[in-house]
Protein backbone atom coordinates (compact mmCIF):
# COMPACT_ATOMS: atom_id res chain seq x y z
CA UNK A 1 0.00 0.00 0.00
CA UNK A 2 1.20 3.63 -0.83
CA UNK A 3 1.71 6.46 1.16
CA UNK A 4 0.11 10.00 0.31
CA UNK A 5 2.21 12.11 -2.55
CA UNK A 6 3.79 15.18 -1.20
CA UNK A 7 1.24 17.55 -2.51
CA UNK A 8 -2.12 15.63 -1.04
CA UNK A 9 -0.40 15.25 2.07
CA UNK A 10 0.09 19.12 2.05
CA UNK A 11 -3.14 19.76 0.24
CA UNK A 12 -5.07 18.16 3.47
CA UNK A 13 -2.87 19.64 5.89
CA UNK A 14 -3.51 23.17 4.95
CA UNK A 15 -6.74 22.71 4.17
CA UNK A 16 -7.60 21.23 7.23
CA UNK A 17 -5.37 24.24 9.16
CA UNK A 18 -6.68 26.82 7.24
CA UNK A 19 -9.92 26.12 7.55
CA UNK A 20 -12.65 28.23 5.73
CA UNK A 21 -10.27 30.68 5.08
CA UNK A 22 -8.53 27.89 3.01
CA UNK A 23 -7.89 29.64 -0.44
CA UNK A 24 -6.68 26.48 -2.94
CA UNK A 25 -5.21 28.33 -5.89
CA UNK A 26 -3.05 30.31 -3.25
CA UNK A 27 -1.87 27.05 -2.07
CA UNK A 28 -1.38 26.08 -5.34
CA UNK A 29 0.91 29.17 -6.02
CA UNK A 30 3.21 28.43 -3.14
CA UNK A 31 3.67 24.99 -3.93
CA UNK A 32 4.47 25.27 -7.96
CA UNK A 33 7.16 27.73 -6.18
CA UNK A 34 8.48 25.52 -3.48
CA UNK A 35 8.70 22.92 -6.45
CA UNK A 36 10.65 25.70 -8.55
CA UNK A 37 13.13 26.24 -6.57
CA UNK A 38 13.77 22.62 -5.91
CA UNK A 39 14.07 21.52 -9.35
CA UNK A 40 16.15 24.99 -9.87
CA UNK A 41 18.70 23.44 -7.23
CA UNK A 42 18.51 20.03 -8.41
CA UNK A 43 19.66 20.98 -12.43
CA UNK A 44 21.89 23.55 -10.85
CA UNK A 45 23.95 20.48 -9.17
CA UNK A 46 23.60 18.10 -11.94
CA UNK A 47 24.69 20.59 -14.51
CA UNK A 48 28.36 18.98 -14.57
CA UNK A 49 27.23 15.53 -15.35
CA UNK A 50 24.98 15.31 -18.21
CA UNK A 51 23.25 12.54 -19.25
CA UNK A 52 22.15 11.36 -22.68
CA UNK A 53 18.65 11.58 -23.50
CA UNK A 54 17.05 8.42 -25.95
CA UNK A 55 13.89 7.99 -27.84
CA UNK A 56 13.73 5.06 -25.08
CA UNK A 57 14.11 7.58 -22.10
CA UNK A 58 11.79 9.81 -23.80
CA UNK A 59 9.08 7.59 -23.98
CA UNK A 60 9.63 6.03 -20.32
CA UNK A 61 9.08 9.76 -18.82
CA UNK A 62 5.89 10.64 -21.30
CA UNK A 63 4.88 7.27 -19.83
CA UNK A 64 4.92 8.52 -16.14
CA UNK A 65 3.78 11.57 -16.52
CA UNK A 66 0.16 10.63 -18.62
CA UNK A 67 -2.39 9.99 -15.70
CA UNK A 68 -3.78 6.68 -16.18
CA UNK A 69 -7.55 6.39 -17.84
CA UNK A 70 -10.56 7.12 -15.32
CA UNK A 71 -10.69 9.32 -12.50
CA UNK A 72 -8.46 12.68 -12.62
CA UNK A 73 -4.91 11.81 -10.45
CA UNK A 74 -4.47 14.67 -7.91
CA UNK A 75 -1.75 16.57 -10.20
CA UNK A 76 -3.77 16.44 -13.13
CA UNK A 77 -6.58 18.28 -10.99
CA UNK A 78 -4.23 21.14 -10.38
CA UNK A 79 -2.91 21.79 -13.82
CA UNK A 80 -3.72 25.12 -15.15
CA UNK A 81 -7.34 25.69 -16.40
CA UNK A 82 -7.72 26.17 -20.09
CA UNK A 83 -7.99 29.43 -21.55
CA UNK A 84 -11.28 29.30 -22.48
CA UNK A 85 -12.34 28.39 -19.36
CA UNK A 86 -10.56 31.54 -17.81
CA UNK A 87 -12.22 33.93 -20.21
CA UNK A 88 -15.58 32.03 -19.27
CA UNK A 89 -16.98 32.63 -16.11
CA UNK A 90 -19.32 30.53 -15.81
CA UNK A 91 -17.19 27.92 -17.35
CA UNK A 92 -14.98 28.55 -14.66
CA UNK A 93 -16.90 28.32 -11.73
CA UNK A 94 -18.26 24.95 -13.22
CA UNK A 95 -14.53 23.44 -13.21
CA UNK A 96 -13.58 24.56 -9.79
CA UNK A 97 -16.54 22.59 -8.36
CA UNK A 98 -15.25 19.75 -10.04
CA UNK A 99 -11.48 20.51 -8.94
CA UNK A 100 -12.43 20.60 -5.51
CA UNK A 101 -15.21 17.26 -5.89
CA UNK A 102 -11.57 15.48 -7.51
CA UNK A 103 -9.96 16.60 -4.73
CA UNK A 104 -12.21 15.10 -2.07
CA UNK A 105 -11.87 11.74 -4.46
CA UNK A 106 -8.19 12.02 -3.96
CA UNK A 107 -8.45 12.21 -0.30
CA UNK A 108 -10.85 8.94 -0.03
CA UNK A 109 -8.21 6.73 -2.23
CA UNK A 110 -5.72 8.34 -0.16
CA UNK A 111 -7.86 7.09 3.23
CA UNK A 112 -7.98 3.17 0.33
CA UNK A 113 -3.84 3.17 0.16
CA UNK A 114 -3.11 4.85 4.09
CA UNK A 115 -2.18 2.04 7.03
CA UNK A 116 -2.91 5.08 9.45
CA UNK A 117 -5.71 3.97 11.38
CA UNK A 118 -6.73 7.76 11.61
CA UNK A 119 -6.82 8.44 7.78
CA UNK A 120 -10.63 8.96 7.71
CA UNK A 121 -10.27 11.89 9.25
CA UNK A 122 -8.80 14.35 6.46
CA UNK A 123 -11.19 12.70 4.13
CA UNK A 124 -14.18 13.60 6.12
CA UNK A 125 -12.39 17.26 6.91
CA UNK A 126 -12.65 17.29 3.07
CA UNK A 127 -16.13 16.33 3.18
CA UNK A 128 -17.05 19.30 5.90
CA UNK A 129 -14.99 21.98 4.36
CA UNK A 130 -16.88 21.63 1.21
CA UNK A 131 -20.19 21.28 2.02
CA UNK A 132 -19.50 24.27 4.09
CA UNK A 133 -18.16 26.03 1.72
CA UNK A 134 -21.62 26.16 -0.15
CA UNK A 135 -23.65 26.33 2.36
CA UNK A 136 -21.99 29.70 2.69
CA UNK A 137 -22.52 30.31 -0.70
CA UNK A 138 -26.09 29.30 -0.50
CA UNK A 139 -25.55 27.11 -3.47
CA UNK A 140 -25.79 23.15 -1.62
CA UNK A 141 -27.84 22.52 -4.18
CA UNK A 142 -25.80 23.02 -6.97
CA UNK A 143 -23.24 21.25 -5.48
CA UNK A 144 -25.14 18.46 -4.75
CA UNK A 145 -26.08 18.22 -8.69
CA UNK A 146 -22.64 18.55 -9.96
CA UNK A 147 -21.74 15.86 -7.45
CA UNK A 148 -24.55 13.39 -8.57
CA UNK A 149 -23.17 14.29 -12.61
CA UNK A 150 -19.93 14.00 -11.73
CA UNK A 151 -20.56 10.52 -10.07
CA UNK A 152 -22.93 9.56 -12.45
CA UNK A 153 -25.60 9.26 -9.67
CA UNK A 154 -29.39 10.30 -9.66
CA UNK A 155 -29.85 13.60 -7.91
CA UNK A 156 -32.00 14.01 -5.00
CA UNK A 157 -32.83 17.35 -3.46
CA UNK A 158 -33.72 16.00 -0.35
CA UNK A 159 -31.15 13.85 0.45
CA UNK A 160 -28.62 15.10 2.68
CA UNK A 161 -25.41 16.74 1.43
CA UNK A 162 -23.13 15.13 3.51
CA UNK A 163 -24.23 11.75 2.87
CA UNK A 164 -24.52 12.87 -1.07
CA UNK A 165 -20.85 14.16 -1.44
CA UNK A 166 -19.73 10.85 0.78
CA UNK A 167 -21.11 8.73 -1.74
CA UNK A 168 -20.32 10.46 -4.84
CA UNK A 169 -16.53 10.64 -3.85
CA UNK A 170 -16.42 7.30 -2.27
CA UNK A 171 -17.72 5.08 -5.04
CA UNK A 172 -19.03 1.81 -4.64
CA UNK A 173 -16.39 1.40 -1.25
CA UNK A 174 -18.74 2.06 1.32
CA UNK A 175 -22.32 0.73 1.86
CA UNK A 176 -25.24 2.46 3.06
CA UNK A 177 -24.89 2.27 6.52
CA UNK A 178 -21.19 3.46 6.41
CA UNK A 179 -22.17 6.74 4.58
CA UNK A 180 -25.34 7.22 7.16
CA UNK A 181 -22.76 7.16 9.77
CA UNK A 182 -20.20 9.17 8.57
CA UNK A 183 -22.83 11.84 7.38
CA UNK A 184 -24.48 11.86 11.28
CA UNK A 185 -21.14 12.39 12.57
CA UNK A 186 -20.51 15.48 10.15
CA UNK A 187 -23.72 16.84 10.86
CA UNK A 188 -24.05 16.76 14.28
CA UNK A 189 -20.39 18.63 13.58
CA UNK A 190 -22.25 21.04 11.22
CA UNK A 191 -25.20 21.64 14.26
CA UNK A 192 -22.63 22.85 16.84
CA UNK A 193 -21.29 25.09 14.17
CA UNK A 194 -17.65 23.95 14.24
CA UNK A 195 -15.43 25.44 11.76
CA UNK A 196 -13.31 23.13 9.39
CA UNK A 197 -9.89 23.81 11.42
CA UNK A 198 -11.73 22.19 14.58
CA UNK A 199 -13.48 19.39 12.98
CA UNK A 200 -10.76 16.63 13.46
CA UNK A 201 -9.92 17.85 17.04
CA UNK A 202 -13.70 18.23 18.11
CA UNK A 203 -14.96 14.34 16.75
CA UNK A 204 -11.77 12.95 18.66
CA UNK A 205 -12.49 15.24 22.07
CA UNK A 206 -15.99 13.94 22.12
CA UNK A 207 -14.39 10.44 21.85
CA UNK A 208 -14.49 9.31 17.83
CA UNK A 209 -16.89 9.39 15.25
CA UNK A 210 -19.17 7.12 16.73
CA UNK A 211 -19.68 9.26 19.93
CA UNK A 212 -20.59 11.86 17.70
CA UNK A 213 -23.38 9.45 16.07
CA UNK A 214 -24.69 8.93 19.29
CA UNK A 215 -24.76 12.51 20.33
CA UNK A 216 -26.51 13.23 16.95
CA UNK A 217 -29.14 10.42 17.37
CA UNK A 218 -30.30 11.37 21.27
CA UNK A 219 -30.37 15.09 19.18
CA UNK A 220 -32.88 13.66 16.86
CA UNK A 221 -34.66 11.92 19.80
CA UNK A 222 -35.26 15.55 21.70
CA UNK A 223 -36.09 16.95 18.72
CA UNK A 224 -38.74 14.46 18.46
CA UNK A 225 -39.59 14.31 21.86
CA UNK A 226 -39.43 10.83 22.47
Amino acid sequence: MQEWSPRTKSYVEAMIREGDHFDDEAWLRRVREEEARARSLTHSSQAALPEPRSTANTEAASAKIDPPPGRKSFVSLLKPRSARAQKNPRSLKHNSMRERLGKVCDAWDAVQESRWRNAIYPYIAAVYALVRRYQERKQVKRLLRRACRFADLPFDKGADPFAVIIRCTSGDDLDAKAVSKLARALRYADYRNRPVRLLVPFIRKLGGINACVARYTDLRRVDKGI
